[in-house]
């Protein structure tokens, strides 16, 4: 009966609203006391009296946590109640200490009305709310005339088109003055609370915009009337499209209160609007304390100043290389010790260190011919090659062999080792990727032919043109005399770093691509490259490629698009050639790289004053740069581990190999962060870390002639205890294990120096991250929920086989979890 009654009402308040004028003449007698300016008060949504007004209606209230409202009730009097008969699209309810609001999840969240039939020729609005995500449009409301844009028709009140880690526009339009304009002059942290209010006059200026009271920016708007006809709160409604306006571009995140006026406010009104909402919601706007939380829900922020190079683990610096060059793609060290450097425009140059100091600093041009279009891709000719000293380049429309054949350490021959006719879709990228094998033939990479439809669909017909038959998306080994190439493996999509492992294992980055195509690379990716394999892009389908089996990846470096690239390995520059070829490219191989019966080869460095042709070698009595490390980047425990560059977030990876008899076996640890693109890096003889990074913004930086840098890594303090792994040895207990024994004094008040963040995407350093491509996928990673988790207590102790510290906590241990130091 209750339920009957209150449509019947529902009727009677639509039939009203069609004729109400957009000024009320009594609010609703649940509705909050406090508000003292009423007058041509049009809508006013206030989540913290729904329970008064569902029961002013006989209707069951909603529960504290996570209810779904199907109405949301006007309490200006004018009877615009709003609605949602979908379950799945409706906001969260929820009932805290601080207030009471609603969560939209900004994906189909949203309550709307229509059939109100109203214009205004001016308005005031003021909303409650903290944006979780921004971009793409995401609104906190919109009205508009049936039928037609609210960008042109009435309102839209949104977050703007860019993606950002802040909350870094606040976009208006409506009749009069469409056309997307940000009008926040300071960008402010994301996830928090703040009181939004717009005025919309016909006044020069009369668009403007006030965040927490205190004046941003403001637009032009020409006469004329905004129709209120359907009002939707928590997304836009228009389409640009054939379609029919629809609601779309749904608000992520919580909103507590909405009062439009249908007028513009004088200065004194809107005060007291705004001492209202902050008398109100002082507890989330303000919050209760201004320390970080120690325990609980925390909005993400980033460093503000971050150093170029953050490095993660301990007892290494970082310092520029001396030198000016434009973006360098590739970093190799010669068994002499000069750095061999490709050039993104390409150019070739010799780098060396004259004063002893580790950096260098000295720059000859070994190739100038500039012949090469877009090199991605290198690796060094080995020691007592035949054909002379130099490089061998992957760039558009061949692989070339760059080299000196008169030992004057300047390149005077190109040599072309292949070209291919099937051409790239997109044309940007070709071949990628170049590594030298142990028998002497040079693999590399020729990339997908579309990374958009890599199963190349005739729009005619229907059917795929992709075949596994195709040179495109695969690995090429071209013989040691260049005589033929060959096929090793499919699937790949742009295999942007290859190199062979001290086992002589070929390995590959590949970039992620589901962004484009479903199930395309979900994340950038290391393989293990293996004979017939098929990897992934384009993936087994039913219909178009249903003949391949998906070769999972080695390992997965997320969250999206990192753009993984450069890829080395941990160890000294070998002298010799490594033989035989493995098992994995090589039917019949031994265990370890080897053919029954024979020893492993490993390479070497050069001893003494030996004479390598076409490379000048030390001199009797000249010193050479130390070896404190013997070749080897970092502790002695990280030799043979792979080094994985990340272009479009500035991160190198650092990922420990371990070689079973059912194949290998991936562990990774984020080593650092760095305030540029980043491209490549090599182990410099002397064991330091030389890394590529490009000027610009992801996805694609400056280009070929822009500036970039070079950096050195240097591990500088040996004794500093190294992490090695961290585990959870129960649901309240962190555990993290260290390679020597811990200062205890260092460790004296831990757990009141650190804290413990958790969360989906909550990852190692991400607070020092500021490169990000402008995906919306990364945007709406950052914005999920990060938890504090409030450390208890610590304790140190040390074993036989590990040194460990003891971090006592957490209420959440199934999450991913980070350690950082306040």
């Amino acid at each position: 009966m209750a339920v009957t009654r209150f449509r019947a009402l529902l009727r009677l308040a639509g039939l009203t609203a069609l004729a109400a004028p957009p000024v009320c003449h009594g609010v609703e007698p649940w509705a909050d006391s406090r508000l003292g300016v009423t007058t041509g008060l049009a809508v006013w949504f206030d989540v913290s009296r729904q329970n008064a007004a569902r029961g002013a209606r006989e209707l069951a209230p909603l529960r504290s946590w996570s209810d779904a409202p199907d109405y949301l009730f006007d309490g200006s009097g004018n009877g615009r109640h709003l609605r949602q008969p979908l379950l799945e699209a409706r906001p969260r309810f929820r009932q805290e200490f601080n207030g009471a609001f609603l969560s939209f999840d900004g994906t189909n969240d949203f309550l709307d009305a229509d059939g109100l039939n109203t214009a205004l020729t001016n308005v005031t609005v003021f909303v409650v709310a903290a944006p979780q995500q921004v971009g793409g449009f995401r609104a906190l409301l919109s009205f508009n005339q049936a039928g037609r844009n609210d960008y042109t028709s009435g309102l839209n009140f949104d977050f703007g088109s860019a993606p950002d880690t802040r909350l870094a526009r606040v976009n208006a339009e409506g009749m009069g003055f469409s056309g997307e304009a940000n009008l926040l002059t300071t960008p402010q942290p994301i996830a928090r609370w703040h009181v939004f209010t717009l005025v919309v006059g016909a006044a020069p200026g009369g668009v403007k915009l006030f965040l927490d009271g205190q004046p941003q920016g403001t637009r032009e708007r020409a006469a004329g009337l905004m129709r209120l006809d359907e009002f939707t709160l928590g997304a836009r409604h228009y389409s640009n499209t054939p379609d029919r306006p629809h609601a779309q571009n749904f608000l992520a995140g919580d909103f507590a209160e909405m009062l439009v006026f249908g007028r513009v406010l004088p200065e004194g009104d809107r005060a007291a609007v705004d001492r209202y909402l902050d008398a109100k919601y002082g507890a989330l706007l303000h919050g209760l304390s201004a320390a970080p939380p120690r325990d609980g829900e925390l909005a993400f922020v980033t460093v503000s100043n971050p150093p170029p190079v953050q490095v993660f683990a301990p007892g290494f610096s970082a310092r520029e290389l001396p030198v000016e060059l434009n973006n360098i793609n590739n970093v190799r060290y010669r068994v002499d010790g000069k750095l061999v450097a490709v050039g993104y425009d390409g150019r070739i140059w010799l780098l060396s260190d004259t004063d002893g100091d580790g950096l260098e600093d000295k720059v000859e041009s070994f190739w100038e011919k500039q012949t090469l279009r877009a090199p991605i891709g290198a690796a060094l000719t080995p020691p007592g090659y035949a054909r002379g000293n130099g490089v061998f380049v992957a760039a558009k429309e061949k692989l070339a062999l760059i080299v000196d054949t008169n030992g004057d350490d300047r390149a005077d021959a190109e040599i072309t080792l292949a070209t291919w006719t099937e051409r790239s879709e997109q044309q940007g990228v070709d071949a990628l990727g170049v590594a030298v094998a142990p028998d002497g033939s040079i693999y590399f990479s020729l990339g997908t032919a579309s990374f958009t439809e890599p199963y190349l669909i005739d729009k005619a017909t229907g059917q795929a043109r992709y075949r596994t038959t195709m040179e495109r998306g695969t690995i090429q080994p071209v013989s040691p005399d260049f005589s033929k190439r060959e096929t090793v493996c499919t699937g790949i999509r742009f295999a942007v770093g290859l190199a062979f492992n001290r086992y002589g294992d070929l390995f590959c980055t590949d970039q992620e691509g589901a962004t484009w195509v479903p199930n395309g690379n979900p994340f950038d990716e290391l393989l293990h490259i293996q004979p017939g394999r098929h990897y992934g892009f384009p993936p087994r389908h039913p219909r178009h490629l249903p003949d391949v089996i998906d070769e999972p990846s080695m390992f997965d470096y997320a969250p999206q698009h990192q753009s993984t690239c450069g890829l080395c390995f941990n160890g000294p520059t070998p002298v010799l050639p490594i033989h035989p070829l493995t098992p994995s490219l090589s039917p019949g191989g031994g265990e370890g790289g080897r053919r029954p019966g024979e020893g492993a080869s490993r390479g070497s460095r050069a001893q003494g004053a030996t004479k390598v042709r076409g490379i000048p070698s030390p001199s009797a009595g000249e010193k050479v740069a130390g070896r404190p490390g013997e070749g080897v980047f970092g502790p002695a425990t990280w030799a043979g581990d792979a080094i994985v560059a990340g272009y479009s977030r500035g991160k190198l990876w650092r990922t420990k190999l371990v070689k079973t008899t059912a194949g290998y076996v991936a562990q990774t640890h984020l080593l650092a962060t760095l305030q540029a693109l980043t491209v490549d890096a090599c182990v410099s003889p002397r064991g330091d870390l030389i890394v590529a990074t490009h000027s610009g913004l992801p996805d694609w930086g400056s280009g070929p002639t822009g500036r970039g840098k070079l950096w050195r890594i240097h591990y500088e303090d040996r004794e500093a205890p190294q992490p090695v792994t961290a585990w959870n040895a129960s649901p309240t207990e962190l555990r993290i294990a260290f390679d020597r024994p811990l200062d205890v004094e260092a460790l004296k008040d831990l757990s009141k120096k650190a804290r413990v963040e958790s969360g989906r995407y909550v990852v190692a350093g991400d607070r020092f991250e500021t490169l990000r491509p402008g995906y919306q996928v990364v945007y709406d990673q950052l914005a999920t929920a990060r938890y504090a988790r409030e450390l208890c207590g610590d304790a140190a102790f040390c074993s036989r086989r590990r040194k460990e510290a003891d971090i006592g906590h957490d209420k959440s241990a199934s999450r991913p979890r980070r350690l950082r130091r306040d």
